[in-house]
């Protein structure tokens, strides 16, 4: 399922990707053309193996929380470097 909505002047995008690592060319492709602010790809299956630098999205910060010990799940959320955003505990 893919959800997109527009908030204000931001354009912000979920899916569930069961791993981001083996689609992330599709998946860049998919931002920079439809012009997201905000994605956020559930079940990201990252792990301490994968640096940022092979996720890495041109025009986008990197935000993510793998799982530890366990096959699967995480999150990764990209936000477009134009964005100020901070990250509470």
């Amino acid at each position: 399922m893919i959800d997109s909505f527009k908030l204000n002047k931001y354009r912000i995008f979920t899916q569930n990707v069961r791993s981001i690592y083996n689609k992330i060319y599709s998946f860049s492709d998919f931002l920079l053309n439809m012009e997201i602010s905000i994605a956020i790809a559930t079940e990201s299956w990252l792990n301490q193996t994968i640096f940022n630098s092979e996720i890495h999205i041109s025009g986008f910060n990197i935000l993510r929380c793998d799982r530890v010990n366990k096959k699967g799940g995480g999150i990764v959320v990209y936000v477009n470097k134009n964005i100020r955003y901070s990250i509470l505990d």
